[in-house]
């Protein structure tokens, strides 16, 4: 039998491997993919062919001959990347390691080398198998020369063999043969020029045809093809050039010796040192022999106790060991028994104890715990063993898994030989190799020796490489993040995974069951609009089915199929439905399998899921969740959000939630000190608003949403290091647009920017980024030859510290709570951690003191809320604001404050007797009158506040303070004139109702109609918005076909494709709303209606666009909130609508001054100084004069109307429902006086105003007490009432009781922060207090010494009136004024609730109204025949003829006026019609004119004029313009009308004479009504 050698091309391979394995790095940052790849493929050949020798043959640096032949030989070849090149080192000196000859020579290119062994080896006798990537080496194969070729893709090894007769099959050609083939064609790879115009498909043939070089250009002047003959006549001398370099040598003189290649002895000592250096766990396995010839003089110490006695001897002296390593056998995670110890008292005694007939596991854990309960413990991975080591060993425990990963946190695992190995250079065997995928248990039945070494080794190296870990710690200054925050929070997690979170699951299963009914469906749907059942699952029959039986655009077919990857199925799913659905059927099915059953599968036997906590995974520092991932359930699909609903807490347990507000940012303002950034979370408004203002240069009020959202993702993107490829995907812009956001970003906080690139700078110096907390994180990216990869290093140099730093605040976050909830030994227990988020199980008798440790949530001023907590805990009830205000809600100080005497809150009440004669004072006068002589005495008086910089007492200013009002919009002009008047600024927020925009009304119209489309009214809305362009006519139409029912009755009977079209989008969107939230659905409405772009194109289209964006995010609020589902949405925008609280969506700025705001307006805001008045405003009664009031639960409650008797009177469901209504009303006023009294920090000021105010204090101090009655509260008629009721009960009300009339003698009470409690005559307040020209002036600020956003309050921007013009105009918008007059009366009016009624058609009223009468009389006079005959039966044909022909209906026919119409055709002007040679009537036109031609602005701006001419003529080669009207007028009044109608005809005549290019003579006005004209 002949011998065989494997010869392999090194640099070939290799290269091979590193594009086909996935980069791989070793503890010490080194590229390692490469060389592992080589050895797969080499291992694999190894194992196929088993030869006797084995080579690799390797390139050199120096030029060969054919670079002396042909300088640019190879010039095209781009180098070796730097991740590839050194490994090539590291793969020579591993093959070295192993004893594997490697060839090399000067001159010669590995190929020469290869091809002169192999033919040498050939006339030996022996088989050969050449191993390359390179197909050059096919010339070399014979009978006994096998080329093999291997592909790596994904780790995996494929190879193709090629023998002589395989070369021939394939390239029709033989080995010879293929050098000529390769000269004629050339390469590319090497630079071989070959013939021009010569590929490989003509080169093929020639060879085939004529059989070598010297036959081709034997017969050339044969080869028909002109080009092609020509090119080979002309470049013979390229042809023998590149045939001379694609030829192999195979005559090299090799100095080599079979002897020293042979196939044998691989697997030696030093080769399994490089590679477990290398990280190559898997190829262990084969260095057995070697892994024992590691062995040294340590396991000389080493020895196993299997008797009971000698073991509790040992256990005994080991309890008494200052210093000692544990080892144990028992993995955690997979619930094993415990199936041994191994116990390392110093590096001459190390003992292993396996569990045994005499030794139980219950004998072993005690001891283990006895052992640990004294000295200083060192194990790998902590949280494993803490369930066997001593209840208070966390402090005297050292975890060299943790101390390894903080050293070195890019590695993927972290077991005890990797640790040795890297810190020790210690050999050891692995778990991986010693039980393979066994437990422990079975392990050491089958081979106990080994699994001794094995576990002696772990308690050996622990011990050995705690103190090198602990000194490297120190050295990197981390010992302190080790110590007190690492080694702590590895108990904690171990408690969260012990205590594990409670399911449902009869929830899941009913989950699982919705998702497959969902999949279910999509699955008939898809295969119904693929019209062929498949496979979706496959994405081979998928894309063939998308792309090939569909047509679909955008398919890209690779060898394996088409793509449909998700990123190239969402660029279809906006025009296709089948791959929208696609995409939910993956999503759910991705969910079933992860989630509905994958969660099964977890719980265990306590009904819990005992999720596994990671803290060594993550570079950052973060925790990770695994074993099912609790950190990552999704939340963007209403059935994903369902989720979460099977995990509850315990029977008396309840789920306590604290997060970190967004701590990444302020960790940012924190580290890199910018001082805008800092003052912008200071004054503790809406960051993002904030940063918008500042980086598009806005005025803070001004900020549209769509700029905030920009920001929001230049902020957050900031800290993720974002370039602006990822922020123009992220916004959808482009990247030169992402590139100005980001440097207007750091041109706003400079700040940010230096201290971005200091981090950058460092970690290219260090080659590492470090957290506050010493945290390091290596980054071996920033030293790549590669750009992308520079690029994401210096990435994550900017990310790291400040991510890193996060994520420890959360963990020291997580100790405190945890050593609390223990210290004051509470049953509640801390039970997951999400990013910045904790979750407490709480007991709910302990829910307080739960709260206390993890919030002391109000920064305000204990005085302020106790005041607030006095109000409330007396005035609240379930029966009276559907809450209880006991202990839980109770809100307590969390921030500390300087001492002050003056802080806290008051109450003044303002009484206005009975006022004679002609100047009567009214409430809102006096009342601002006080404020304003409040405030201007705390400036005098320098009231004190504490500074949120230096923390300190300073003077109040104008802009600490705000006064809050239910709603301000008819007190305003009475507050700015008295503030002014005292010299003091102010700065008001009036607001602006988005919900009255028109995008926004339609839209909510919309999710109306599709929640219940059987409403007429938003569902003619909708038909007649922009969105789907219904006009009256088509409407009129629809009803008409069906006159009883519902409007969406009349549309289902539409035969049109109007109607169809409409119907099939609505009964798709309604189908998605079963299964989409809110958010999602809107975004499908968008999508399917391209909302954005109907109207993005009107006026004022990007404002509007901005308002259909804040109208997503008001859905996603929505969600966050806990609210789910389109009913519960539309219900709850509709009451909030009622109630005024929809009114804005812009939160107000603080500018400089008091500010004038709505308690709505001030949700989420704090202020120093809160003056809390109009508290006399009475609740509103006009939900309750309707004849029918509507209750969601509780239905209808109408009044009964008895017409006999001629009297009404409430139902008794009208009157329930009414009680019911009220109460709710007040829980909502209860609520908003709530949000008024908490913005107060310091000081809180409340303000009543009552004419004769004596009188309404008696009657509520007989329903005053503590607390109030439910009964008593229900009774106020106002927020000032709520809050006298319970402190006229209080000592300092003293004033108020005698104000009254009452006796101030009583149990009147004390509470220890004391009221201020005022009565006033408000008459003193009438006149505005009289100050002089020079005091105002003194008092008034200067302008160089206001804040510089100041300016933007009296800013007016300069082109206001030429924004305000419309694009478009009609030229009926004409009429009667001029349009200057039409904008300045253009504002916006809010939504009125109008009192439920019928439709008409269902009230039975058929009369049309006289607009109604006058369009039928239009729609005549359209196509009425001018030369009929002019009376009435001729008329009444005409009318009749039109009817049948629906273009009247039966009312409008009826209703035609045809007298009217006979006196016209009777008229001068209609016989001049019917003389004209050109007649016109309903003439449409659309002419662009400039502006000056309506208005008197001086704009360069143009408006698209539109109209319809009721008819022209011409006449004696001019135009007549004739509008017909309908108008009710008397003969006197017709100049006065006509001239109202003129800036109309004026139109018509103007876009005539510019369409028609001729004169208008005359225009005429036709009035029916009178059966005159008049000419204009």
């Amino acid at each position: 039998m002949s011998e065989k050698i494997v010869l392999i091309d090194g640099h070939s391979i290799i290269n091979r491997a590193f594009y086909g394995v996935p980069d791989l790095t070793n503890a010490e940052g080194l590229h390692t993919n490469a060389v592992y790849g080589f050895l797969n493929i080499m291992f694999k050949i190894l194992e196929e062919e088993k030869p006797e020798y084995l080579a690799v043959a390797f390139d050199r640096k120096e030029p060969t001959f054919r670079h002396e032949r042909y300088p640019e030989y190879k010039g095209t070849r781009k180098p070796m990347p730097g991740e590839l090149r050194e490994q090539v080192p590291v793969l020579k000196e591993l093959l070295t390691a192993m004893g594997i000859r490697i060839l090399e020579h000067a001159g010669w290119e590995a190929d020469d080398i290869l091809g002169s062994l192999a033919k040498q080896s050939e006339e030996r006798g022996m088989k050969v198998s050449l191993v390359s990537g390179d197909r050059d080496l096919l010339q070399i194969a014979s009978d006994h020369i096998k080329i093999r070729i291997p592909k790596t893709k994904m780790g995996k090894t494929e190879i193709e063999d090629y023998y002589a007769e395989d070369v021939k099959e394939k390239y029709q050609v033989t080995p010879p043969q293929f050098i000529e083939l390769k000269a004629l064609m050339g390469d590319a790879a090497d630079n071989i020029p070959g013939v021009p115009k010569v590929g490989e498909k003509t080169a093929t043939e020639l060879m085939v045809t004529y059989g070598s070089l010297e036959g081709i250009y034997a017969h050339v002047e044969e080869i028909s093809k002109k080009s092609i003959r020509e090119s080979l006549i002309e470049n013979r001398a390229l042809a023998d050039l590149s045939l001379e370099l694609a030829t192999i040598k195979t005559d090299c003189e090799l100095a080599f010796r079979y002897e020293e290649a042979r196939a044998e002895g691989f697997y030696t000592k030093e080769a399994y040192a490089i590679c477990k250096r290398l990280g190559f766990k898997n190829m262990l396995g084969r260095f057995d022999e070697a892994a024992s010839q590691s062995t040294g003089k340590a396991e000389e110490t080493f020895r196993t106790i299997t008797d009971r006695k000698e073991a509790e001897a040992f256990f005994k002296r080991a309890a008494e060991s200052e210093e000692k390593s544990i080892f144990l056998l028992a993995d955690g995670k997979r619930q094993e028994k415990l199936a041994g110890a191994a116990f390392g008292l110093s590096e001459e005694e190390t003992v292993f104890v396996p569990v045994s007939e005499e030794i139980s596991d219950n004998m072993l854990s005690d001891a283990i715990a006895e052992v640990s309960e004294k000295g200083q413990i060192t194990v790998c991975d902590s949280k494993n063993c803490y369930r066997y080591l001593h209840d208070h060993v966390q402090e005297r425990c050292f975890d060299v898994l943790i101390a390894a990963y903080l050293l070195n946190p890019l590695k993927s695992d972290y077991d005890i030989e990797s640790i040795a190995g890297e810190h020790l250079g210690l050999m050891i065997p692995g778990k991986g190799e010693v039980f393979g995928k066994t437990d422990y248990r079975e392990g050491i039945k089958a081979d106990p020796a080994k699994c001794a070494l094995f576990a002696c080794y772990g308690a050996y190296a622990a011990r050995k490489v705690k103190a090198v870990l602990a000194e490297k710690l120190q050295e990197t200054g981390m010992d302190r993040l080790f110590a007190e925050i690492e080694m702590p929070l590895s108990y904690v997690l171990y408690d969260m995974e012990q205590i594990g979170m409670l399911v449902r699951p009869q929830e899941l299963k009913a989950y699982g069951e919705r998702l497959t009914g969902r999949i279910a469906e999509l699955e008939t749907e898809i295969h119904k609009q693929a019209g062929v059942e498949f496979n979706i699952n496959s994405p081979k029959q998928l894309g063939e089915v998308l792309f090939e039986t569909m047509k679909l655009p955008g398919g890209k077919k690779t060898k394996t199929g088409y793509s449909t990857a998700a990123d190239v199925l969402e660029k279809l799913a906006p025009e296709n439905p089948i791959v929208s659905d696609i995409l939910e059927y993956r999503g759910l099915t991705k969910l079933k399998s992860t989630y509905a059953e994958g969660l099964s599968a977890c719980i265990g036997e306590d009904g819990r899921i005992h999720s596994s906590f990671n803290q060594t995974i993550t570079a950052t520092g973060r925790i990770s969740s695994t074993d099912p991932n609790l950190q990552n359930i999704p939340m963007r699909m209403e059935l994903g959000r369902q989720i979460r609903k099977v995990f509850v807490p315990g029977d008396g347990f309840v789920f306590t939630d604290a997060d970190y507000s967004q701590i990444e940012l302020r960790v940012l303002a924190h580290m890199s000190g910018d001082e805008q950034l800092i003052e912008a979370y200071r004054s503790e408004q809406d960051i993002h608003r904030i940063t918008a203002s500042k980086v598009f240069h806005t005025p803070f009020e001004e900020v549209t949403d769509l700029q905030r959202r920009n920001a929001k993702a230049v902020n957050f993107g900031i800290v993720y290091g974002i370039s602006s490829f990822g922020l123009s995907q992220d916004l959808s812009i482009t990247k030169k647009e992402a590139a100005q956001y980001i440097e207007q970003y750091f041109e706003t906080y400079p700040g940010i920017k230096a201290f971005l690139d200091g981090l950058v700078e460092h970690a290219k110096k260090d080659g590492y980024a470090v957290t506050m907390f010493g945290r390091r994180r290596p980054i071996p990216e920033l030293s790549s030859a590669n750009f992308m990869q520079r690029s994401f290093g210096e990435r994550i140099a900017m990310n790291s510290p400040i991510q890193g730093t996060a994520a420890d605040i959360i963990k020291i976050a997580m100790i405190r709570v945890w050593r609390a909830l223990k210290e004051q030994g509470l049953r509640s227990k801390l039970v997951l951690q999400v990013h910045d988020e904790l979750l407490i199980e709480t007991a709910a008798d302990e829910h307080e003191s739960a709260k206390l440790l993890l919030s002391r949530n109000f920064r305000s001023r204990r005085e302020v809320l106790e005041a607030t907590n006095f109000v409330f805990r007396n005035v609240l009830s379930r029966e009276m604001g559907e809450l209880d205000y006991g202990e839980d809600e109770m809100l307590r100080p969390g921030a500390s404050y300087a001492e002050s005497s003056v802080c806290g809150a008051e109450f003044h009440l303002l009484d206005l007797p009975t006022q004679t004669g002609e100047h009567r004072v009214r409430a809102s006068e006096a009342e601002a009158a006080f404020v304003a002589d409040y405030i201007r005495n705390m400036l005098s008086s320098e009231f004190p506040v504490q500074d949120d910089k230096t923390r300190e007492l300073r003077p109040v200013r104008e802009e600490d303070i705000v006064i809050l009002m239910r709603s301000p919009s008819t007190r305003l002009l009475d507050y700015r004139r008295a503030l002014e008047s005292r010299g003091i600024r102010c700065a008001a927020d009036a607001g602006e109702d988005f919900f009255a925009s028109m995008e926004i009304a339609v839209l909510f119209s919309f999710l109306q109609v599709i929640d219940n489309p059987r409403q007429d009214v938003p569902l003619i809305a909708v038909l007649r918005s922009p969105l789907f362009g219904f006009v009256p006519d088509e409407l009129a139409a629809l009803r008409s076909q069906q006159r009883t029912g519902d409007f969406y009755d009349a549309l289902l009977l539409g035969e049109d494709g109007h109607s169809r079209a409409f119907l099939a989008v609505l009964r798709s969107l309604r189908d998605s709303a079963a299964h989409l939230s809110v958010r999602e659905l809107l975004s499908e409405i968008y999508r399917k209606c391209n909302v954005l772009g109907v109207f993005g194109a009107m006026h004022r289209g990007a404002e509007r666009k901005e308002n259909l964006l804040a109208f997503l995010e008001l859905s996603e609020d929505f969600a966050r909130a806990g609210r789910q589902g389109l009913f519960d949405f539309v219900r709850t925008l509709r009451e909030q609508l009622a109630s005024g609280e929809a009114a804005a969506m812009q939160t107000t700025h603080a500018s400089s001054g008091v500010r004038i705001m709505s308690i709505h307006k001030s949700k989420g805001l704090e202020f120093p100084v809160v003056i809390l008045s109009d508290l006399a405003r009475r609740f509103s009664n006009m939900d309750f004069q309707s004849s029918v009031l509507v209750h969601p639960q509780l239905g209808l409650g109408p009044v009964c109307v008895d017409a006999r008797r001629h009297i009404q009177y409430p139902t008794i469901a009208r009157q329930a429902l009414e009680r019911t209504l009220r109460r709710e009303a007040k829980a909502e006023e209860l609520r908003v006086l709530y949000v008024a009294m908490t913005r107060a920090k310091e000081k809180l000021v409340m303000v009543h105003t009552q004419a004769n105010a004596g009188g309404r204090v008696a009657d509520l101090m007989a329903l005053s007490d503590c607390p109030v009655l439910p009964e008593a509260v229900d009774s106020g008629k106002c927020m000032g009432d709520w809050i006298m009721l319970p402190l006229l009960q209080r000592s300092e009300a003293g004033a108020l009781r005698a104000f009254a009339g009452q006796n101030s003698e009583g149990r009147f009470f004390a509470e220890e922060t004391p009221w201020t409690v005022c009565v006033h005559d408000g008459l003193q307040f009438a006149a505005p207090a009289q100050q002089s020209d020079a005091a105002a002036e003194e008092r008034a600020p200067q302008r160089e010494d206001l804040p510089a956003d100041f300016a933007a309050l009296s800013y007016r921007y300069p082109y206001a009136e030429q924004t305000a013009f419309p694009a478009k105009l009609t030229a009926t918008q004409l009429k009667g004024r001029a349009i200057d007059e039409e904008i300045s009366e253009n504002t916006t009016l809010p939504p009125r609730l109008r009192n439920l009624c019928k439709p008409k058609f269902l009230a039975g009223k058929t009369a049309l109204t006289g607009a109604e009468r006058g369009t039928a009389l239009h729609l005549v006079m359209q196509d009425l025949d001018f030369f009929c005959e002019p009376n009435e039966q001729s008329v009444r044909a005409q009318i009749e003829a039109m009817r049948a022909q629906r273009k009247l209906t039966d009312e409008q026919a009826n209703a035609v006026d045809v007298r009217a119409i006979v006196r016209f055709l009777r008229s001068d002007l209609a016989a001049r019609i019917r003389k004209s040679k050109q007649v016109e009537r309903e003439y449409r036109f659309s002419l662009l004119r400039p502006v000056r031609d309506f208005s008197s602005l001086d704009a360069d701006d143009s408006v698209l004029l539109q109209g319809v001419v009721d008819c022209f003529f011409e006449e004696d080669g001019e135009l007549v313009v004739v509008d017909f009207k309908t108008d009710h007028v008397s003969r006197a009044q017709l100049d006065e009308r006509a001239e109202h109608y003129r800036p109309q005809l004026e139109a018509y005549s103007m876009a005539l004479t510019r369409v028609m290019r001729k004169k208008v003579k005359e225009k005429v006005l036709y009035f029916f009504s009178a059966g005159e004209e008049v000419r204009l």
